[in-house]
């Protein structure tokens, strides 16, 4: 690096000759301090998935080689680099070898791909191919298993058709043996509702009840795709077995969870004399929508997935309401952390910023509810709800900020 030169200035004064001014230098830096000061730039990690069913990682990017690791179709490896038509790669395990290229994808496969390809396949072996990768996919999807059952016929492999066809009709006959566990615990939980009599105990059950769905919502995603059972019956297994739940589907029909009625909760609620069991249903019929306190709030008012308008402010109260009606079950010992849980979803409804969620805007009709409304509503919680120092806080900030309407 040259080194910059101050400029001097000769300063003359009458009668006087003043001693020059040495001039100041620069240091320059030292070169390999000035390198290590660069960062050096971060290498692009490139990833690419497998598109086998099952993928064959060899040490050589020959066919020829022993086969080091059968990896499972959607598998994530890290690219290090390609040797004609093979990629070499580096597994989860840590362990690197090389696949073939025309195995692996930038992105995974996704079941709901499966069928076009199949479509545009050329040949009844390229068929079967896309076939079995739909089968690694879903192992239990009935529907998948039938494709590749019919792909296998297709190439003349009457013997391995059969063997998926069985694995097919003990899928479709045994399904309620899918899920011991839990089609028990729907039983028990069934018989001790038409029992239950005292407020603790319907309680009790509905916590039990919540524990139980949502043990069974992730693995049902395996016997249904966008609403619809990829098992005959397992819609009416479920129908008959969980009469204090039902099934519904969320992210546009692709996944499925397993809900509490809550209607039904409460008329076991009002078999009770205590008014505890009542108030806190209702509570949650309030504040939830009958999605027990999962899924979409009653105030979010959305409309699929899609978002929707924030109620508060319209003139109905509904966060005033829930709130009330929270009141009296604050500090409970069973039932006050969850009580706890509605309040802070419904304050955090109002506190949260113009433009984020769906508060205070409403995105599909696009009328922003009106400041007097948002205030009058602020104004009655401030009145009647049992706050908080910080929460009246954050209502008293929000109303002096017209909470982000202009």
């Amino acid at each position: 690096m040259t080194a910059r030169l101050v400029p001097v200035l000769l300063l003359v004064a009458c009668g006087s000759s003043p001693e020059p001014a040495t001039p100041e230098v620069a240091e320059a830096p030292d070169a390999a301090e000035a390198v290590a000061a660069v960062p050096a730039p971060t290498p692009e990690i490139e990833v690419v998935y497998v598109m086998a069913s099952r993928l064959r990682m060899r040490p050589e990017p020959r066919s020829d080689t022993a086969t080091w690791e059968r990896l499972p179709i959607n598998t994530k490896l890290r690219k290090l680099g390609t040797k004609g038509d093979w990629v070499e790669v580096t597994a989860p395990d840590g362990r690197s070898g090389f696949v073939h290229a025309d195995f692996v994808a930038a992105e995974p496969l996704m079941l709901d791909q499966v069928p076009a390809k199949m479509e545009a396949a050329e040949d009844d072996a390229e068929r079967l191919s896309w076939s079995q990768r739909a089968a690694a996919l879903a192992p239990r999807d009935a529907r998948a298993l039938e494709r590749l059952a019919d792909a296998y016929e297709a190439t003349g492999d009457a013997k391995k058709a059969a063997k998926v066809r069985a694995v097919v009709a003990e899928l479709k006959a045994g399904f309620e043996g899918w899920f011991p566990e839990e089609h028990a615990e729907f039983d028990r939980i069934s018989a001790a509702m038409g029992k239950a009599r005292a407020a603790a105990d319907v309680l009790s059950l509905y916590n039990e009840a919540l524990k139980v769905t949502d043990a069974i919502s992730e693995p049902l995603n395996t016997v249904f795709l966008y609403g619809e059972p990829t098992v005959d019956g397992a819609s009416d297994v479920i129908r008959e077995r969980v009469p204090w739940g039902y099934l519904t589907f969320y992210a546009e029909g692709t996944h499925a969870a397993l809900e509490l009625r809550n209607e039904v909760w409460l008329e076991a609620a009002k078999r009770s004399p205590e008014a505890l069991d009542d108030d806190f249903l209702a509570l949650e019929m309030l504040a939830y929508d009958q999605v027990s306190g999962r899924g979409w709030a009653a105030w979010q008012q959305r409309e699929w997935d899609y978002g929707g308008c924030s109620p508060f402010g319209n003139g109905k109260d509904l966060h005033l309401r829930i709130l009330l009606a929270a009141d009296p079950l604050r500090g409970h010992p069973t039932l006050g952390e969850r009580v706890d849980e509605v309040r802070a979803d419904v304050l955090r409804d109002i506190e949260q910023p113009a433009g984020a969620g769906e508060f205070p805007y409403c995105k599909h009709m696009g009328e922003p509810t009106s400041i007097a409304g948002l205030t009058a509503e602020a104004d009655k919680l401030l009145a009647q709800v049992k706050l908080t120092d910080a929460e009246k806080a954050m209502l008293e900030r929000r109303k002096s900020e017209n909470f982000g309407v202009e």
